[in-house]
C-alpha cells in the first residue's frame, strides 16, 4: 500500500501540499508534484505595492492578494500557489478558515472551475446543489440529507466543470460541515465534541465520518434556498430570465472576478449552466422552526415526479 505523504491533502480533485496543517482535508497518497502548494512567505512589501485604499483585496489575471485582520496576508497565484504571511497575533483557526474558503475559491476560479456558494449532495447517483445567502439553511439541509442516507459532496463551495460532451459535473470537496449549535441540537448532537469556528462561537466544524461522496457526479439540479413570510415551505421554478442572474449572484467570491478579468468567462459558464438545467427556488418560513425535513421531502417529490415524467415520455415514443 502506498504510504501517505505528511502535509499532502486532497480537495476538489486537487492534490495540495501544505506547510500549514489542514486536518479538515483528507490525506493524499504521495504522487509526485502537487497541483497546489501552500507555503509561508513575507507579503508585507507586496501588499504595500498592490493594495487599494479602502479595500482588503487586490488582484490581476495572475494573482489575488488579500489582507485579513487577526490572520495575515494571503496571495493566490495562477491556480497553483498560495503564500501566507501571518501576523504576529494571528489566530491559526482564522488562517485555516481563509485557506479553505477564499484561497481555495480563488484557486478554483484561476483554474477555470466555477465555484457556487452552496452545498451539494448525491441523490440516486447524481449531484444536486443548494445555493443561497449566509443563514439560508444550506448546511442544515445538507445535514438532513446525510441523515436520510444521501451522501455529502460539498458543504460550502460547489465546484462545477463541464465534460467534453457538455455535461456539468461536480467534484467533491472534503468531508466536513459547518453547523450552528441550534442545528446540532435539532439532530441530537452535543456541541462540546466539536471545534468552534473562528469568530463564530455557536457554529462548529463537524467531520462527516460516514456519508461522504468522493466521486465526480453529473449535476442534475440547482435549488436556491430562501426565506419567505409565507407559513409553508414551497418549491418554485425560477424564471428562465432570472436563472442566469441567480448563478452570477451565487458564484463564490464573485467580488474577486472583476480584478481577475474573469467576467466574460463567468458569464459564459453561468449561461452554459443555465441552459443545461432548470433552476428552482426552495422557500421556507422565516419563522416556524425546523423545516429541513419538509424541504428535503419537496425536493425528493420533485425529483421522483421528473423521473416519472421522463419515463412516460420515453415509453410513449413508438415507431410506425
Amino acid at each position: 500500500m502506498m504510504r501517505k505523504d505528511r502535509g499532502a491533502y486532497q480537495a476538489f480533485g486537487l492534490t495540495i501540499r501544505s506547510e500549514i496543517p489542514l486536518p479538515e482535508l483528507r490525506s493524499a497518497e504521495k504522487k509526485g508534484v502537487p497541483d497546489v502548494t501552500i507555503r509561508y512567505g513575507d507579503l508585507s512589501r507586496e501588499w504595500a505595492d498592490h493594495s487599494i485604499p479602502g479595500s482588503h483585496f487586490a488582484g490581476s489575471s495572475h494573482f489575488m492578494i488579500f489582507r485579513i485582520k487577526n490572520a495575515g496576508i494571503f496571495r493566490v497565484e495562477d491556480g497553483k500557489t498560495v503564500i501566507v504571511s501571518p501576523f504576529a497575533d494571528a489566530d491559526h483557526g482564522a488562517i485555516r478558515l481563509y485557506l479553505l474558503g477564499s484561497c481555495l475559491g480563488a484557486i478554483l476560479l484561476q483554474r477555470r472551475t466555477l465555484p457556487l456558494h452552496g452545498c451539494t449532495v448525491a441523490i440516486d447517483g447524481r449531484a444536486y446543489a443548494f445555493v443561497g445567502e449566509m443563514g439560508a439553511g444550506k448546511s442544515t439541509l445538507a445535514a438532513e440529507w446525510i441523515r436520510l442516507g444521501h451522501p455529502l459532496i460539498s458543504d460550502d463551495v460547489t465546484a462545477v466543470s463541464f465534460l467534453d460532451n457538455g455535461t456539468p459535473v461536480v467534484t467533491p470537496s472534503y468531508p466536513q460541515q459547518k453547523l450552528w449549535q441550534s442545528t446540532l441540537q435539532m439532530f441530537g448532537e452535543r456541541c462540546s465534541v466539536y471545534q468552534p469556528i473562528y469568530l463564530r462561537e455557536t457554529k462548529y466544524y463537524v467531520p462527516v465520518l460516514d456519508g461522504f461522496q468522493d466521486r465526480v457526479l453529473p449535476l442534475a439540479g440547482i435549488f436556491e434556498l430562501d426565506k419567505t413570510e409565507k407559513p409553508e415551505a414551497d418549491l418554485l421554478a425560477v424564471r428562465k430570465l432570472d436563472q442566469f442572474r441567480l448563478l452570477l449572484h451565487h458564484t463564490y467570491r464573485n467580488f474577486f472576478i472583476p480584478s481577475m478579468g474573469l467576467a466574460p468567462w463567468q458569464f459564459k459558464q453561468c449561461a452554459r449552466l443555465a441552459k443545461s438545467l432548470t433552476l428552482y427556488r426552495l422557500v421556507r418560513p422565516a419563522e416556524g422552526g425546523f423545516t429541513a425535513p419538509k424541504l428535503a421531502s419537496l425536493v425528493i417529490e420533485h425529483i421522483r415526479s421528473a423521473e416519472a415524467a421522463a419515463s412516460d415520455k420515453t415509453n410513449n415514443v413508438f415507431t410506425i
